[in-house]
């Protein structure tokens, strides 16, 4: 999280604002993956029983779907720009 912190303060610093929105959106994401680990660890005991790697996996998933989710916002808006932008400069 600190690492996705720090590269979008240098995004925001070289006035990129979109890369700078995409790690800050990583960030966040990670932020709230104690949230979601609470879930995957339920689920998780839940189905597969209580073990150290169990625990370790559910973890990590929680981080991971947080993560996946983050990605898929960050590439869905660069394409809705890409093709808003490509609307708007064509030429009636």
């Amino acid at each position: 999280m600190a690492a996705s912190i720090i590269l979008g303060f240098t995004a925001i610093r070289c006035g990129d604002v979109a890369r700078h929105r995409a790690w800050m959106t990583r960030a966040y994401a990670l932020a709230l993956g104690a949230g979601t680990q609470v879930f995957t660890q339920g689920i998780g005991n839940a189905v597969f029983g209580t073990s150290e790697l169990n625990t370790a996996l559910m973890l990590g998933a929680g981080w991971g779907i947080n993560l996946a989710v983050a990605e898929y916002v960050i590439r869905r808006c660069i394409s809705s720009r890409r093709t808003s932008r490509a609307r708007t400069k064509v030429a009636p």
